[in-house]
Order: C-alpha cells, then structure tokens, then sequence
C-alpha cells in the first residue's frame, strides 16, 4: 500500500487502535516530501528503511526523495510489545493494516486542515481537530462516553465548517445525519447516514448520564477519521478549500492500491 506523505504536516497526530484485548496509541509519522510505502513487519525493532535505503530510526522525521520510504506500521503503535506482535494473526494484521490505510489519510488530511486554519476558529476546523484529539485522550483513559461525545463534536464541527466554507445557512442542526444528508449534494460521493449515526452521542453521554461500551467508542473515533479519509479524496472539496484560502496541497495523502 502506498499513500502520499504530507510534506507540510507538523505532527502525523495520533489516534487509538485495538489490537488483540487492548486498545494502544498509534502515532501516525512525520513524513515530508513524496511517496511513502507503509508494510507490515512483526519485528519491531523494524522501523522501516529510508530513501537512501538506510534504516528508519523510531520517532524520527521521515523525509521521501527519490525513493519511497518504507514505514514499518506495526512499529509506530506505542508500547507494543514483541511478544504481543508475535501473536497477531494474519487476519489481525490485514485488518490492521486496513484500519492504518484509512487512519493514515484521514489524520494526515485533518492534521493538515488543523494546520493551515491556524487559531482562527472562523470555520470551525480548529475546534473540530481538537474534539477529535480530546476523543482519542478520553478513549484510551477510558472514559468512552465523553470520547463517543467528543467524536460526535468533531464530525459536527467539520460538517458545519465546511457549510462556513460553501456559504450554507444552517439551523442549530445537531444530528450528524441530517448534518451530512445537508452536505453530501456538493460532494462527489453522499456521507453514510448509517455510520454518521452510529458515531451520534447525545449530550447526556458528555456527562457520563448515558452510557457507551469501549467498542461503540473506538468505532465512533474511527468513523470521525473514515469521514475524514473521504473528504480528504473528494474533489469537490479540495476545490472549494483552494478557493476559500484554506485549501490542502495536491499531494494531500491519497491512498492506491
């Protein structure tokens, strides 16, 4: 699998993943410049190998000239234990590596959005990304219900920030359904309803008066990044983002096959 590096990018970001009976941090790397290949290595002292063919140091700025970088993704979850690599199934790591396709361009779009907007929280994306953060923070001290909440914020934001950006009037609207059936006309393909509501948490689950199990959280997290992943490819979108001053770079992480 080969995506695009986002060479603008200060922080990959990070965000929470399940492997085996534990949910761990996967911190997504600091790449800059062109492609990046990223494969699967149960070895963990395995970081991957760099442009010049040397070995990748853990935590280190990755930088793609010539080429591609190789990322081993299986050591960039933190704290990962060999012994629990050794474990993982096939079926395991396939899934992971799916769930790294999706996470990789959709934090990397989203980290770059938050980016680029800076503090100025005109068209909500600031905010947005800093729900996103507080869900990924609440779910790993589990503490799901606020994450489920905190999820359910950064969708909303994204959804409304960009009304801001295609000069949409909106009502105090706060289902995401209704939220993305109002958006999904100016995209190139709709929002899932279904997965826009699975993430949806009233606002009695930010004081923990409503409950929510781990794996309904970590989905509802996930989801925020399965959107992110498609607003990061629609072209539609990126041309909008151009125009209004906000626009992400052309070689925005796009994933191929």
């Amino acid at each position: 699998m080969t995506i695009f590096a986002n060479e603008l990018s200060n922080s990959g970001g990070f965000a929470p993943v399940e492997l085996g009976n534990a949910i761990w941090r996967f911190w997504v790397p600091q790449t800059y410049g062109g492609k990046c290949a990223y494969i699967l290595d149960r070895n963990l002292e395995n970081c991957g190998i760099d442009s010049d063919g040397n070995p990748i140091k853990k935590g280190g700025i990755i930088y793609s000239i010539g080429n591609p970088p190789k990322i081993n993704c299986l050591a960039c979850v933190d704290g990962l234990q060999q012994g629990m690599a050794n474990r993982l199934s096939d079926a395991q790591l396939n899934a992971f590596l799916e769930w790294c396709r999706i996470t990789i361009t959709g934090l990397s779009w989203f980290v770059d959005l938050f980016w680029r907007v800076s503090y100025d929280d005109k068209r909500l994306f600031y905010t947005a990304f800093c729900d996103y953060q507080s869900s990924c923070i609440n779910l790993l001290q589990g503490r799901y219900s606020q994450s489920r909440w905190d999820s359910t914020q950064a969708v909303e934001k994204l959804i409304k920030g960009f009304f801001n950006v295609l000069s949409i009037d909106f009502d105090k609207i706060h289902k995401l359904g209704t939220l993305g059936h109002k958006l999904s006309p100016h995209l190139e393909n709709i929002l899932d309803e279904k997965l826009l509501n699975s993430i949806c948490w009233p606002t009695e689950g930010r004081y923990g008066e409503k409950q929510t199990s781990r794996t309904e959280s970590l989905q509802a997290n996930h989801g925020v990044l399965v959107i992110a992943s498609q607003l990061a490819a629609d072209r539609n979108i990126k041309e909008k983002l151009r125009n209004a001053g906000a626009g992400i770079p052309h070689h925005t992480p796009s994933p191929s096959e």
